[in-house]
Formats: structure tokens, C-alpha cells, sequence
């Protein structure tokens, strides 16, 4: 949720993902806490823009009001999303952040599977707990409460993508441990090789040693 959209629209058709309007994003800084307590919201409306042939940038929300917060914090942002999941005295919180996530350029109405995976996206930012969060929603048909312990927020996630960056882990994975079986297998077939090898010389060398020493013995007695 801290993180803040692009200037440049983004135009995509990936499933809850979608499209934004530009935004900009103005940041209320304490110099007494010298902490991060609100901003402000800027966007620009496209399809109004391209009908009146000129920008009109305008403010879209201001963080602690839309929320209902008293400062922006990664404590106060975690129980926002705590709301989402178990209900909000504030009407339609969710829909407001749907709503901001793309910058208000999909009203839609966002629910069931939708929400659920805005509402992992929000609270997890890595991916096996972004997983585990949508299994846990899965489990439980309305009222759940998350134990994610990450403050971070992260827009834009949506479960094809992650499923893909899973199996493309695994994958990984398992390739890592196929070529470390190679190479520990080709490592053993070398040693018993060099231990064959070395074998082999030293019972030729004692053989050449012995017919010397034989051969020499010889001689001495016709002497």
C-alpha cells in the first residue's frame, strides 16, 4: 500500500491486475518523527483527458481519511488490511482501495476470489506467504484472520503469476540437485578410477622390482 503508482499508465489484461490512470504521489513528512504520516493522491482521469483534448491532474484521495487512520505506518496499514478481511465500520473500505490500487480507472466491483487475492497481495509480499495466505482464504468461507507478521504492502499481484514463479522454482530446484548428483557421481568414478590406476602401477612396479632382483641373483651365482 505504501507503494505508489506510475506516471506512465499501466496497460495490462493480466487477470486482477488491469490497468491504472497516471498518478502522483505527495508525501507528508514529519520533520519532529521524521517519519513518513500521510500523502496525498494525484491522478489524471485518460478517457476525460482524451475527450478534452488537455490534462486536468486532480487529487484522488488523501491516505488517513480514505482509511480512517491517524497515521501512515506500517502498524496502521497492517490493521487496514485486517479490516478487509474481517469487516470495517468505515462503508466499502476494500471497495476504496480497489478502487485507488488502479487509480480509479476500474470501478469494478471486486469480490470472492478477486478480493482475496488483492487482500494477500496487500499483506504478503513473498511469494510461498503470498500462497499460503490464499490457501488460508480458501479454507475459511468469510471471516478470517491472517498472522502475517510483514508490514509491507505489495499492489498488483495475482495468483497465475505466482503459481508460474512457484513451479518455475521447483524446477529450478530440481535441477540444482540433479547436477550436484552428476557431478558427485562423476567425482566418485574419477577417484575410483585414479584408485585402479594407482593399483595397477604399483603391483607393475613391484613386478619389474622383483624380476630385477631375480635376473640379478642370476648373474651373481654364475659369477
Amino acid at each position: 500500500m505504501f507503494m505508489a503508482p506510475s506516471v506512465t499508465p499501466w496497460l495490462s489484461d493480466l487477470p486482477d491486475v488491469g490497468s491504472n490512470n497516471p498518478g502522483l504521489r505527495l508525501y507528508h513528512y514529519s520533520r519532529q518523527s521524521r517519519r513518513i504520516v500521510d500523502y496525498t493522491q494525484y491522478f489524471l482521469n485518460l478517457t476525460a483527458a482524451n475527450n478534452a483534448s488537455h490534462d486536468n491532474w486532480t487529487v484522488e484521495y488523501r491516505a488517513t481519511q480514505a482509511y480512517g487512520i491517524s497515521v501512515i505506518d506500517a502498524a496502521s496499514l497492517h490493521e487496514v488490511v485486517q479490516q478487509f478481511v474481517n469487516g470495517s465500520q468505515l462503508p466499502d473500505l476494500f471497495g476504496r482501495y480497489f478502487r485507488y490500487n488502479s487509480v480509479s480507472y476500474n470501478l469494478s466491483i471486486c469480490t470472492g476470489q478477486c478480493k482475496k487475492r488483492q487482500v494477500c497481495a496487500a499483506a504478503e509480499v513473498e511469494f510461498n506467504k503470498y500462497t499460503q495466505c490464499l490457501q488460508s482464504l480458501h479454507c475459511q468461507s468469510s471471516t478470517v484472520s491472517t498472522t502475517t507478521k510483514s508490514h509491507h504492502h505489495r499492489h498488483g499481484m495475482q495468483s497465475s503469476t505466482v503459481s508460474t514463479t512457484t513451479k518455475s522454482h521447483h524446477r529450478r530446484h530440481r535441477m540444482q540437485m540433479f547436477t550436484y548428483i552428476l557431478l558427485g557421481g562423476l567425482i566418485l568414478l574419477i577417484a575410483v578410477l585414479f584408485l585402479l590406476l594407482a593399483v595397477c602401477c604399483c603391483q607393475r612396479r613391484h613386478a619389474i622390482v622383483y624380476f630385477s632382483r631375480s635376473h640379478y641373483s642370476l648373474i651373481h651365482d654364475d659369477a
